[in-house]
């Protein structure tokens, strides 16, 4: 049906979700039929070089080596640092601060305790073990995670790059940590087995990125030839590159507010909450005092405890300090942002605890998996919450998208990745418009063992063969869903009138072009861009589908009458498919894309427009 989740063999409880690919054969021949999302990074397949994006003709040298808008940089993190209060050297038992990288390095301290935000600046090495922070030595550096790397740039130097490459032999060449491009195939392998490692970052076209959203990023990875799997989990980010910034976009700390509800008194109270992520990291609210409190609390003497919320917390943790004793409070679990403290305790003398961080960051981990198999390919899922009280005004340097891998690989590039999206919708991947474009009007530089580029021309008002449609005996009994691609001619189906009509020939082509369509009532079809929908009962002949947008009306037909629904969602893909059109007898009208609830989209199966 349209909305698939099959999973592909072997993949446990814990694997990552799996979109309907064809775990035998490589991305470039598979097809989704999902809901596709909109993209909004171009060469998401890794098909182009810069050369084959920006040049035509191409001109051939470095450029023809280089994945374009795909840039691969050194991004270590470390997690068990230690430094002395107000100190700016860091130590770490790792030992990551490798003699062999080039100081000083970009680094992004993030949330360190009593610092606030992340602290930026730059990374001196003392040695393996310690290095130098150029950051305000007054500054907590404590129980913090630390980045260090490469500063981003849209460079030579830093591009993704295939082994002709002239610089390739000095540098992917000798350090098989460096991802590199498959400039034949077009994906990327990377992976590293120690604390050395990278990851991929792309510019955004435009910096879209927005308080408050849900973004959704989905990769498709395999287990290289002769790669040895290992458990690993993969992290997408939104990157602020602006030169005062340079870190992964956050909030403030969220505010926490206490009120004192009914008698007042001379008790002091501190509190914190601690909320817990769905991707194992906390963050943790203000501590708030109140000076005021009743000596003791009650049902009717209480304080009373509201916080603003963050996206993906799975809950909040309650914590209370009262005469030097500190004791956790409660629990919330379902998403509530307020709470009545009547003095009871769900554990008492323990310490105040702090957070990993103490902002919500738009970064996200995917659950651990391991790769099921060579050339098997599964999907895998990130969504990436956008703080709520991030500053668009504060960024003013470009919107990265940073990828990659958390920890270490079973072995040097032990994952390959292909087909990265970038959305505000959750759905199947597709290209993004100006890679649609390109297609139109340039050759990929890559070549997939069975690419199914190219196409046959769009043919007219057409559904993919598994739409399913309303078929009925001759008397318009025994009504039933089919799909259309086994409706032959004599067979009968509903028109969304009290009428029916007869097919006379069902005919087979391909399409170029697919659109993919969710209405508001849960009905989803695939077809042609010519395929026409009525909209109104004035649209005698329905109007095309490439001519409608998001909000549009069609309307639909159910047994309990028509009634009108909203275009939800769309995507448009570029893979060439099956479709059928069907020659009625009658109307010219049936009921196509029908739902589990019996409702189905009208559609009209008048020929596409001459010159259309």
């Amino acid at each position: 049906m349209l909305l698939n989740t099959a999973r592909v063999p072997n993949d446990g409880p814990t694997g990552v979700p799996i979109l309907p690919y064809d775990p035998a054969n490589a991305p470039d021949d598979d097809t989704t039929i999902q809901i596709l999302a909109p993209n909004w990074l171009d060469n998401s397949d890794f098909d182009y070089s810069k050369d084959g994006y920006v040049n035509n003709p191409t001109v051939g040298g470095d450029v023809s080596e280089e994945c374009y808008n795909l840039y691969r940089q050194r991004f270590v993190m470390v997690t068990d640092l230690a430094t002395t209060s107000g100190s700016p050297t860091v130590t770490s038992a790792s030992n990551p601060f490798n003699a062999a990288y080039t100081y000083p390095m970009d680094f992004i301290l993030l949330n360190g305790n009593g610092s606030g935000a992340g602290v930026t600046g730059t990374l001196t090495r003392v040695s393996d073990g310690t290095a130098t922070l150029s950051v305000n030595a007054g500054a907590t550096l404590t129980n913090a995670i630390l980045w260090f790397g490469t500063a981003l740039a849209e460079t030579s130097a830093n591009a993704l790059k295939s082994s002709g490459h002239s610089t390739f032999a000095a540098n992917e060449g000798t350090n098989t940590v460096i991802p590199r491009w498959d400039k034949t195939n077009g994906w990327m392998e990377m992976g590293a087995t120690g604390s050395d490692t990278f990851d991929i970052a792309t510019p955004l076209p435009l910096n879209f990125v927005r308080s408050g959203l849900t973004l959704w990023f989905r990769c498709i990875v395999a287990l290289n030839t002769g790669g040895t799997p290992a458990p690993v989990r993969i992290f997408a980010g939104i990157w602020d590159a602006t030169s005062s910034q340079k870190r992964f976009l956050e909030s403030t700390n969220f505010d926490l507010a206490a009120t004192v509800v009914g008698g007042t008194g001379a008790t002091s109270y501190t509190y914190k909450v601690i909320a817990d992520l769905d991707d194992g990291r906390t963050i943790e609210s203000d501590a708030v005092t109140i000076a005021n409190g009743p000596a003791s609390l009650s049902a009717s003497n209480y304080i009373r405890l509201t916080w603003t919320n963050a996206s993906g917390i799975l809950n909040f943790r309650i914590y209370r300090t009262k005469g030097g004793t500190t004791s956790r409070v409660f629990t919330i679990r379902n998403g509530a942002r307020d709470y009545n403290d009547y003095g009871t305790n769900e554990e008492t003398g323990i310490s105040m605890p702090s957070a990993s961080a103490l902002r919500p960051q738009a970064y996200g981990v995917s659950q651990v998996f391991t790769p099921a198999g060579e050339n098997i390919w599964e999907s895998v899922l990130i969504p990436v919450y956008i703080p709520a009280t991030y500053d668009t005004s504060a960024t003013t340097g470009k919107q990265w998208l940073r990828f990659g891998i958390v920890g270490a690989a079973g072995s040097a590039r032990m994952l390959l990745l292909d087909r990265i999206l970038l959305s505000t919708s959750n759905g199947g991947w597709q290209r993004s418009a100006r890679d649609q474009n390109k297609i139109l009007n340039q050759n990929p530089t890559s070549s997939p063992t069975s690419s199914t580029q190219g196409g046959t021309g769009i043919v007219p008002t057409c559904f993919t063969l598994d739409t399913p449609v309303f078929v009925c005996d001759e008397d318009g009994r025994n009504v039933r869903i089919a799909p259309i691609g086994e409706i032959e001619p004599g067979d009968y189906v509903l028109t969304g009138t009290s009428k029916i009509s007869r097919v006379v020939k069902a005919t087979d082509s391909l399409s170029e072009t697919v659109y993919s369509v969710l209405l508001t009532n849960g009905v989803g079809f695939r077809c042609s861009p010519s395929e026409r929908f009525i909209t109104s009962r004035a649209d005698k002949t329905g109007t095309r589908i490439d001519e409608l947008t998001l909000g549009d009306d069609i309307l639909c037909w159910s047994a309990e009458g028509v009634e009108k629904a909203q275009i939800a969602a769309y995507g448009i893909g570029h893979v060439p498919e099956p479709v059928r059109t069907l020659s009625l007898k009658g109307l010219k009208t049936f009921v196509a894309g029908v739902n589990e609830e019996g409702k189905g989209a009208i559609a009209h199966n008048r020929k596409a427009d001459p010159g259309i």
